[in-house]
């Protein structure tokens, strides 16, 4: 119903400028948007079961007529994945702009009454590690005097070699640097260096850590060896006289965007669980003289255990921006 209300084929002028003038033939973008619209209000979550549905000839020839599609020439994954990356979703937000605005110029979208502003929190591919205060300056943070720490670490149970424990592992660590850290919260630690000791085997090639640490004698008279573990350094940029480095906090996860929020536990609905991921949030109008709900709007953000406490207020001037524009 809604591909036969709207004609797609505006999406051709808003992604004209990512299509080069040469290049092999690709498929419409206008019938591409018009197969991705099709696929999430049809319910398809994923290309891969749409796609089959799509080389069905029994079952998909209203999705043929509407995007303009022939038997011999039907879009696979690959060309969803690439349609997608190469207008990318600024573009995607702009397309789907224009048709909340074709929407409320049509009546559809008065605004007058908010039927409900939903928020779905759903997990992202990347490993949570523990921290609830990391930013993107925990890729680089310097870090000066870190030889020293590691020779005074090593050097207090060299001086002492009845406290060595051989196998057991040492730590050399710094507090948090990041300035999302609570003033009346303890900073956590940072693992800067790990290393652990083992006997000296003069037939083994010795690693390189000791002889720069300036303890490779000490070692050498206890007949142990410094084997280095775990090293949080990314990149290197050290001066020996100045022995500053940059080092990438082990407890950043892979996915910087994403954080930590709170759902109801599937298993026990009385309970919440955390999840680390984004935050879906839908907003809902409806219309009281047509009889329609319609979302309006769609925003993904960052996960956040504060969900439901307060609104999301819009930085526009007019009635409009504010309904439709929620940042």
């Amino acid at each position: 119903m809604f591909v036969s209300l709207i004609d797609p084929s505006f999406t051709r002028s808003l992604v004209a400028d990512v299509y080069g003038k040469r290049g092999y033939h690709c498929y419409d973008p206008a019938s591409m948007f018009c197969l991705e619209i099709s696929r999430i209000l049809d319910g398809y979550k994923y290309t891969k079961p749409f796609c089959r549905i799509l080389r069905d000839p029994q079952r998909d020839l209203h999705y043929w007529a509407y995007a303009g599609l022939i038997k011999e020439h039907i879009p696979s994954e690959d060309d969803f994945s690439n349609f997608r990356k190469r207008c990318g979703a600024e573009k995607y937000r702009e397309i789907l702009q224009t048709l909340v605005d074709l929407a409320h110029s049509l009546g559809f979208l008065s605004g007058s009454l908010i039927a409900s502003t939903d928020g779905t929190l759903f997990p992202t591919f990347s490993r949570f590690r523990g921290c609830d205060y990391f930013e993107k300056e925990c890729q680089r943070i310097e870090i000066t005097g870190l030889l020293p720490r590691i020779k005074r670490r090593a050097g207090s149970y060299l001086n002492h070699p009845e406290k060595i424990v051989l196998g057991k592992e040492y730590q050399v660590r710094a507090r948090c640097p990041s300035h999302l850290v609570p003033e009346k919260k303890k900073r956590p630690f940072i693992n800067l260096f790990t290393f652990s000791f083992s006997r000296f085997d003069p037939n083994e090639e010795q690693d390189a850590t000791s002889r720069l640490l300036g303890i490779e004698e000490k070692l050498g008279e206890l007949g142990r060896i410094l084997l280095p573990l775990k090293s949080s350094i990314n990149l290197i940029q050290m001066s020996f006289s100045l022995d500053t480095c940059l080092i990438k906090c082990p407890h950043l996860p892979s996915d910087i965007e994403a954080r930590r929020g709170v759902r109801r536990s599937k298993e026990d609905p009385s309970k919440l669980e955390y999840i680390f991921g984004y935050d879906k949030i839908t907003l809902t109008l409806i219309n009281p003289l047509l009889g329609i709900e319609l979302p309006s709007d769609s925003i993904t953000k960052e996960g956040n255990i504060y969900e439901g406490n307060f609104f999301i207020f819009s930085s526009g001037k007019d009635s409009k921006s504010n309904i439709l524009s929620l940042r």
